[in-house]
């Protein structure tokens, strides 16, 4: 089963590696549609667009059309109970766009999502956040041990009236 949407996708190299763009928009539908049919899912139907095609056409080749058609994106979701609305095929086959040269890199298909000029705002509170956090890093101990643990190289033990503290006592 090979989606006929895919295939018409445009192909752009990048490090020798080919990319297919699934950012391009492949068909263009306009409001002259013509439907032949509605299919009514049943249960062997569920889930399986490739039995809708061929339900609808007598071949499995046209399920990515037919649920392209129907603003479905995932196969999974055809649900006993739901109804497909299926187009005449020379109307599909004629709003499927041939023309994808115009996609020839990364960088185009990239800007044209992206603008790299824009540049992020820095919230205040959180360079005051960062600011404390630096201030305490230089406070606190590395090891992160449990207060009755001496760092290691560092053997601060204070016996005061017939107390011991480790690790130094805190004032």
């Amino acid at each position: 089963m090979q989606s006929k949407i895919l295939s018409q996708k445009p192909i752009f190299n990048k490090n020798g590696t080919n990319i297919v763009d699934l950012t391009t928009q492949v068909l263009e539908y306009n409001s002259d549609a013509v439907i032949i049919n509605i299919i009514f899912v049943d249960e062997e139907m569920e889930m399986r667009p490739d039995l809708v095609s061929y339900g609808a056409y007598g071949v499995v080749d046209y399920w990515d059309l037919i649920l392209k058609f129907n603003g479905i994106s995932n196969p999974f979701s055809i649900v006993k109970g739901q109804y497909l609305f299926i187009p005449d095929l020379s109307y599909i086959n004629s709003q499927i766009k041939t023309d994808t040269s115009s996609v020839s890199s990364s960088e185009k298909v990239r800007n044209q999502y992206i603008d790299q000029n824009k540049k992020s705002n820095v919230d205040p509170s959180k360079v005051v956040y960062d600011q404390m956090l630096q201030n305490l890093s230089n406070q606190i101990s590395k090891y992160n041990l449990p207060p009755n643990i001496s760092e290691p190289g560092k053997q601060e033990i204070t016996i005061e009236n017939g107390i011991i503290y480790l690790g130094g006592k805190d004032k």
